[in-house]
């Protein structure tokens, strides 16, 4: 019987190392030697299609709770997609948000071509973002606080957003006064907001300073959603969301 236990078991630890959705856990009760097993809720997402105003496809992924809970979209930096949310997500949807992770036109799965983006197509990144409000709120009985994080580009594509619409709080990664034609120098956002930079990444860090809001300053030089590593800026901005 020790010898079928301890085949399953290893059997199962297998199972485990070939999956990243999974996660068993075994217990062993001695008296009788049964082996119980659970599994823990899985990270499921919708990998969804949005079409913009100017027709354009944006692929997102949508980690569903519920149409009252609230929400959050998230914005990747320029040469980036949603993956590099990959582990916030998690966190967020553990704290019982809604969360759409977007891949921005011109990147990931979206349509439109990136080495031919002119700064105008850059300024119409706002339209994607406008596609994931109008369906996190189509419904009557939609929680309608929703909130943005934004790396670089898409911090300054968050900002312009929040400041023409109703959201509720900002979260911008590395922004600058002006990227690719996004201005946000004489934005003047007047509702929760948390900025972040590192020292050594010179410009984001000096266009930090000038916008009104909790500011968080990192050692080093990454930027965007590079300053996630070695650092708990992840679950910083999960706890600043969740109050």
């Amino acid at each position: 019987m020790k010898y079928m236990i301890s085949l399953i078991t290893i059997l199962l630890l297998l199972t485990v190392g070939c999956s990243d959705s999974s996660e068993y856990i075994i217990e062993t009760q001695d008296s009788n030697s049964q082996i119980s097993i659970s599994t823990p809720k899985q990270l499921d997402f919708q990998k969804i299609s949005l079409e913009t105003e100017d027709s354009i496809k944006i692929i997102a992924n949508y980690y569903a709770q519920s149409k009252s809970s609230p929400s959050i979209i998230l914005l990747h930096q320029l040469g980036k997609d949603k993956s590099t949310y990959k582990s916030l997500s998690k966190k967020l949807f553990d704290k019982g948000f809604n969360v759409i992770s977007l891949d921005l036109r011109g990147h990931g799965e979206s349509d439109g071509q990136l080495t031919d983006f002119s700064n105008d197509d850059f300024r119409a990144m706002i339209k994607d973002v406008n596609a994931a409000y109008k369906m996190l709120t189509a419904s009557e009985n939609a929680n309608i606080e929703i909130s943005i994080v934004g790396a670089s580009i898409g911090a300054n594509t968050a900002l312009t957003f929040a400041a023409q619409n109703s959201i509720y709080k900002v979260v911008l990664l590395s922004p600058g006064t002006e990227y690719r034609g996004i201005n946000i120098a004489d934005i003047n956002y007047e509702k929760p907001l948390l900025v972040v930079a590192s020292k050594e990444d010179m410009y984001s860090y000096e266009s930090s300073q000038t916008l009104k809001g909790i500011f968080i300053e990192l050692e080093g030089s990454s930027h965007g959603t590079n300053m996630f590593k070695d650092t708990t800026l992840e679950e910083d901005i999960t706890e600043w969301l969740s109050n």
